[in-house]
């Protein structure tokens, strides 16, 4: 029936799909969710979601009306400490770039630059695999010049 609870893993995927205005990339609802985009557990949360009629889309994930009655109240990301509320929800590499390119604002810095910043190897795996989240998570842009998102500082 409708009334049905949410397990906490549909709960955190919903959520992060109504944070992202409702609709988002598969890779960026497993990534605000806590989950691989490859992993099983995140593909049978989707196949539940999607059966409970939640949710529609395979790589752009939309949340509907359903669904969004089903979440109810979430946390939303505070418009005004955008910034502050992300730095709190990212891993050690990914927080350390990201305040970085966000003290340059608006200016952009070579990845080199920050890497020697924030102390990464510009050419190591840790390194480019946070530059990767960052950008699926849709908070820095560029490739040869980095930027924070602008969307940070509305």
């Amino acid at each position: 029936g409708s009334d049905e609870k949410l397990s906490s893993g549909q709960r955190k995927i919903l959520t992060a799909m109504a944070q992202s205005g409702g609709a988002a990339t598969k890779r960026k609802v497993a990534l605000l969710a806590g989950y691989a985009v490859t992993g099983g557990g995140f593909s049978n949360l989707l196949s539940s979601l999607r059966t409970a009629g939640l949710i529609q889309g395979s790589d752009l994930l939309v949340l509907n009306e359903k669904g969004a009655q089903a979440l109810g109240s979430w946390e939303e990301v505070p418009a005004e400490d955008r910034l502050d509320w992300w730095l709190r929800q990212l891993g050690k590499a990914e927080r350390a770039i990201l305040q970085a390119l966000a003290t340059a604002h608006p200016r952009g810095l070579s990845k080199e630059e920050v890497a020697s910043l924030t102390s990464y190897e510009a050419s190591g795996g840790g390194f480019s695999n946070a530059l990767s989240r960052l950008r699926t998570l849709e908070l820095i842009e560029g490739k040869a010049e980095l930027k924070a998102s602008s969307e940070l500082f509305e």
